[in-house]
């Protein structure tokens, strides 16, 4: 696949790849960013992690939030939710403040140390105890979910109640008048 890839640089000013799984993909886009000149891009890494991120600033902006303090949890190990998390680590997320898991159960350092994550989806090992989804997303101040739908659809029956929350009916009405701070006392 690289090899006849690489063979379109001299006419094509630009790669996206699609539809390539992990953890092929990292491995695909990584030897033809090497070995070309032109843009190699990922749709699952790459476009979603910019979406998301841009939807984490507007989030941290209109929620008077630091960044450097935000717990985040994953619900996917794969292409997107990797690459999101890398970028969200560039935004100033701390790394130990992020929580992934994949369809098992949490990235711990013991699975990565018995072999059980491969080299990338080892860099989100977290330290936590092992665990599933529902205590990865307990505590979380932002969720992440580019996964299979079957993996959020237990935790998903919990909307109503993190909908009816103040919180959540006051970033709504901010979005709703175009408020994005409160107003400034004198």
């Amino acid at each position: 696949m690289v090899r006849l890839t690489a063979t379109s640089e001299p006419t094509f000013g630009g790669i996206n790849l699609k539809d390539t799984a992990p953890p092929e993909c990292f491995e695909v886009e990584r030897c033809l960013s090497d070995q070309l000149d032109i843009l190699v891009s990922h749709d699952d890494q790459h476009d979603t992690a910019i979406i998301s991120d841009a939807a984490l600033l507007n989030a941290v902006d209109l929620a008077e939030k630091d960044v450097s303090n935000l717990d985040v949890a994953f619900a996917g190990a794969g292409a997107a939710a990797t690459a999101t998390a890398r970028f969200y680590v560039s935004l100033g997320v701390q790394r130990e403040n992020i929580t992934t898991c994949d369809i098992d159960r949490i990235l711990t350092e013991q699975r990565a140390e018995t072999g059980d994550l491969n080299e990338f989806t080892r860099e989100f090992a977290s330290n936590r105890p092992p665990s599933d989804l529902a205590d990865a997303i307990s505590g979380a101040n932002v969720f992440v979910g580019p996964s299979v739908r079957s993996s959020t659809r237990r935790w998903s029956a919990r909307w109503p109640t993190i909908r009816s929350s103040s919180r959540w009916r006051t970033l709504n009405r901010r979005l709703a008048t175009g408020r994005r701070r409160r107003p400034a006392t004198a």
